[in-house]
């Protein structure tokens, strides 16, 4: 679920698989299908091979935006610290295809994160960061500090981290305190909220936000991941 100033977008899914699982030709059959250009369908051949699983899915109902993940093998995402490649575009309009690097930013304490998260946000500490901060405390709390990854767009002005909360324990009604903030900040006069309210016992994923290209705000849940028989 994702709230962007004034309304809320909820017509998301992603799905996930084991890497050996599909070879190129598979792939590249369904970017063509996809209308994926050919020079973004190079990029990711040669990135197959470094990868451990891939993740693929969209977003918007509308004028639908494909994203396709590689998620890299450990060895390869020490060497380059990049643990996540993502291509992302929209059929109706291909030949725009943007493409996002998942960094690692190694913290070792919960003040530190604290000041990563703030950062991303310019040091200011309003009430969507304080929000993130609530979060990052719970998860402290349950012995475990996030992994936060940064996340930065080739030649864009993308700047924001993904708080991945997996092993939390927590659940979407615990985290309230950010999902209210981002209605008040974001003006999304509560949507976000009563959105989420059919998913509030549903186990907490992670959580994206940061500045987009256009320099507004966002905050993404993701949350009821689920394996597939």
């Amino acid at each position: 679920m994702k709230a962007t100033p004034g309304g809320v977008e909820s017509d998301r899914f992603l799905l996930s698989w084991a890497a050996d699982g599909a070879g190129s030709g598979d792939l590249l059959n369904l970017f063509d299908d996809l209308a994926l250009p050919g020079e973004a369908q190079d990029e990711i051949v040669a990135d197959i091979p470094t990868g451990a699983f891939f993740h693929l899915g969209y977003e918007g109902a509308a004028a639908p935006r494909v994203k396709f993940y590689c998620e890299h093998k450990s060895a390869v995402a020490a060497s380059r610290m990049t643990l996540y490649t993502a291509w992302k575009w929209r059929p109706q309009a291909p030949h725009v295809v943007s493409v996002d690097e998942y960094r690692e930013r190694r913290v070792e304490s919960q003040q530190a994160a604290e000041e990563t998260i703030l950062a991303t946000f310019g040091g200011k500490a309003g009430e969507i960061e304080q929000g993130f901060l609530d979060v990052l405390k719970q998860c402290a709390a349950s012995g475990e500090i996030p992994l936060l990854l940064d996340v930065r767009r080739r030649g864009g002005g993308r700047n924001s981290f993904d708080m991945r909360c997996y092993g939390s324990q927590l659940r979407v009604h615990n985290i309230s305190t950010l999902i209210d903030s981002a209605d008040r900040e974001l003006e999304c006069r509560g949507q976000f909220a009563q959105a989420l309210e059919a998913h509030a016992d549903a186990e907490l994923g992670h959580i994206a936000g940061g500045i987009d290209d256009d320099g507004t705000a966002f905050l993404t849940i993701y949350y009821g991941a689920r394996a597939l028989s």
